[in-house]
């Protein structure tokens, strides 16, 4: 719980630390906070008993060396002394300590409560030290981290040194004093006993971590002693660090291990590193608070997962293109084609028939589009009109300004009107087996939006989504799709999200020709008709479709992380600020929670089991994928669509087709809401029965922000999600009141019966 509220106390300040450069976020099982300056990775342990200051103080102190700290920095240790990175350590942080506090004035306070609580803990490892007793380094270590803590005291010629690192500004002044302060130390110093208190035990256990954290400042794939090659060990030291370093590369090569050992120690007491009898200065303040962060991190915690999403993308590969898809339906109602079941029926004598169909639906549907068309332009022109300003323009009215006396209004007005932002549609539908009783409703509707968006020029595209889509090589006939066909294996980073096979099959685009447009309606219709005939006795049409295009299975997910790319691309073509992404489905996902692993081969990441965090490496954003109480795969989902809104300006909704609406199911839906809108206690009795009532009669119901979506269409299947209008009923001699009663019911339904349309009007032209 605490580590809970640290995470929330902190969320804020750390994203607008963040937002300043490009800088990678990862918790893990780190021995203390780090930031690798080369690939500009902030490092944070999985920490516990972690107030909400403390966090922000280390956070805010890695962060001030991620802006301020160079990459090479800490390389100006080499050949100085053992000691001298401690001092680089003190004085650097003094430094950027200094410079994220002017930066962002609002994390003092987290400075100075978070080492207050250090001193509590003895980080400084003060307890039963003479302080009076302390090196020169480590005064200055505690005047900067805690000075209103201990009684500190500094002498004139001290005092100059905590002068020039208050005005200290770049790397290079902080290495000259550095090296000031070391030669100081050696001159006026001595290893000291500190009273009581067995510093060198101490430091020989945290010696080894102790290098290790100046590591951290480094590029983290490269070794202390790799970057020095010819140098000793990181506790080594050397007056001459370039002829070292030109004689360990010559003579090392071929030396076995115990030999460079003892040649390596002989360098060191040749160069006074290691000599017993020569005082080698360092912050033992310093070393020891490195040794107890040890202490802050947790061993129980959830380990932390970091996967990416799969932008290195072929999404030539995973969308059939409109063109490809309708060549196989003329293809397959080529005039040689005969019906399987009716001999004597050509496939020209079915298309003609999906044309008359096609014909008296578009006919049904014409005057209702234009209508809404006309609907829309005056909710838009309405919006637009709220948001119209009038201001002063400055330039003197003549035919006002002889009123100049008595009237302040001499000047012409201006009109101004925000800009409105370009909407576009992205439509995903759910291809399963299970959508076939709800594949005729899904049709019709998805067809009266694109005659809508087409009338009014929205650019739009329309997918559906299957993995029973078979594609083959023409030459060697055979099928060359796999899992993650979409992704060169090859080039794939370790920790990227791996996506099963699936299609996303391209049915409308605005950037269809019309006699393209016009074909693809047609050969829809057929569609919608064969999925009827299915469960007709009679086989009255007997439509059949390409073998491709038959249902299969649910590859939510897996189109969910391919559709990052893809509303990228349909931003960028169509020059759209809003997207509004509508995904039509009528079950749970297929599971995806693959990644390739750093041998190549793919794993499974356990949101329940993991802190899994899922990254976009374009917005360089990134989101934990939560569990919420539903099954992995839904948890997936719905992390999925929130992270969509996080990144894109979108407007997704959801329409999700049930067959029935029993009782127990309207009580499932409103805890779902009520667990959305963070209300604990469930649906009561009379809560569910109104609603049940409610959604029998409209045949949908309305949740906001559920699953992740900015709204969810609860949608009664089958044929009530049919385009079939009733007929205006007006009773013989009905009084004027009635007659209207009865249109605008025949008006509204006229809607209704137009979900999808409905919807997307509402979203654009608000």
């Amino acid at each position: 719980m605490k580590m809970e509220l640290a995470n929330k106390q902190s969320k804020s300040i750390l994203a607008k630390l963040l937002a300043t450069e490009n800088v990678t976020v990862e918790h893990g099982k780190y021995n203390t906070a780090s930031f690798d300056v080369k690939n500009r990775v902030l490092r944070l342990p999985i920490w516990k008993e972690m107030s909400g200051n403390l966090y922000d103080l280390l956070v805010l102190h890695e962060v001030g060396h991620a802006l301020f700290t160079p990459e090479e920095g800490m390389h100006d240790a080499k050949g100085v002394g053992r000691g001298f990175k401690s001092f680089l350590n003190v004085v650097e942080d003094a430094r950027i300590e200094r410079k994220i506090k002017v930066k962002y004035p609002g994390g003092r306070r987290s400075f100075i409560e978070g080492y207050s609580n250090l001193m509590e803990r003895d980080f400084f490892g003060l307890k039963d030290v003479d302080i009076s007793g302390l090196g020169l380094i480590d005064k200055i270590n505690l005047h900067y981290k805690v000075g209103d803590h201990v009684d500190l005291t500094f002498s004139d010629e001290e005092s100059v040194f905590l002068d020039r690192i208050d005005k200290a500004n770049t790397w290079k002044e902080v290495v000259k004093i550095c090296k000031d302060l070391y030669d100081y130390a050696k001159e006026n110093e001595s290893e000291t006993d500190m009273s009581d208190h067995d510093w060198e035990e101490e430091m020989m256990e945290g010696d080894e971590e102790s290098d290790d954290y100046f590591d951290d400042y480094e590029d983290s794939e490269d070794d202390f002693d790799n970057e020095c090659e010819g140098e000793g060990s990181s506790g080594d030291s050397s007056e001459d660090g370039e002829e070292e370093k030109e004689g360990s590369e010559s003579s090392s090569k071929d030396e076995p291990e115990g030999e460079e050992r003892e040649r390596r120690e002989e360098d060191d007491v040749a160069s006074g590193g290691d000599d017993e009898g020569e005082f080698e200065p360092e912050s033992k303040t310093d070393n020891n608070f490195r040794n107890r962060e040890l202490d802050l991190v947790s061993e129980k915690s959830k380990p932390y997962r970091y996967v990416e999403l799969p932008n290195k993308v072929d999404l030539n590969k995973i969308i059939v293109s409109s063109k490809e898809i309708y060549e196989k339906y003329v293809k397959y109602y080529s005039a040689g084609y005969t019906s399987r079941y009716s001999d004597g029926v050509t496939g020209d004598e079915l298309k003609n028939e999906a044309t008359k169909l096609f014909q008296e639906f578009r006919s049904k549907n014409k005057k209702v589009v234009e209508y809404l068309a006309k609907e829309f332009e005056l909710k838009k022109a309405a919006k637009e009109h709220a948001r119209t300003a009038t201001a002063n323009s400055g330039i003197l009215d003549s035919e006002r300004l002889y009123t100049y006396k008595y009237n302040e209004h001499i000047f012409k007005k201006l009109n101004v009107v925000p800009d409105g932002k370009n909407h576009g549609l992205v439509m995903f539908v759910d291809w399963s087996g299970s959508m076939s009783r709800n594949m005729k409703g899904t049709i019709e509707q998805m067809m009266t939006l694109v005659m809508f968006c087409k009338r009014v020029n929205i650019p739009f595209e329309v997918y559906a989504f299957s993995d029973s889509y078979t594609r083959y090589d023409d030459e060697v006939k055979k099928n060359w799709y796999s899992d993650n066909h979409m992704i060169d294996e090859r080039i794939m980073d370790h920790g990227t999200v791996t996506v099963n096979r699936f299609n996303l099959l391209n049915l409308f685009s605005s950037k269809m020709r019309a006699k393209e447009l016009h074909e693809a309606y047609i050969y829809m219709t057929a569609t919608a008709e064969y999925y009827t005939d299915r469960y007709r006795w009679d086989r009255s049409h007997d439509f059949n479709i390409p073998e491709e295009m038959h249902l299969g299975g649910t590859p939510l997910n897996s189109t969910l992380f391919v559709g990052f790319s893809v509303m990228r691309e349909f931003q960028k073509k169509n020059q759209v600020d809003v997207i509004n992404s509508i995904f039509l489905t009528d079950g749970d996902s297929h599971s995806s929670n693959g990644y390739w692993n750093t041998e190549g081969n793919t794993s499974n990441f356990d949101i329940r089991e993991e802190n899994v965090i899922l990254r976009d490496s374009v917005s360089k954003k990134s989101i934990r994928l939560m569990p919420t109480g539903h099954n992995r795969t839904k948890d997936v989902t719905i992390s999925l669509v929130k992270f969509y809104r996080e990144v894109f300006d979108i407007n997704i909704v959801n329409f999700f087709l049930i067959g029935s609406m029993r009782k127990w199911d309207m009580a499932n839906y409103l805890d779902y809401q009520k667990k959305a809108e963070g209300v604990v206690l469930g649906a009561d009795y009379e809560e569910i029965n109104t609603a049940l009532r409610q959604f029998r009669k409209d045949k949908y119901m309305i949740m906001p922000e559920m699953l992740g979506f900015n709204e969810q269409y609860l949608v009664q299947g089958g044929k009530a999600l049919e385009v079939a209008d009733q007929p205006l009923e007006v009773a013989e001699g009905a009084t004027v009141a009635q007659m209207a009663k009865a249109f605008k019911k025949f008006s509204t339904g006229k809607l209704q019966n137009r979900k999808l349309l409905s919807r997307f009007i509402d979203m654009v032209a608000a």
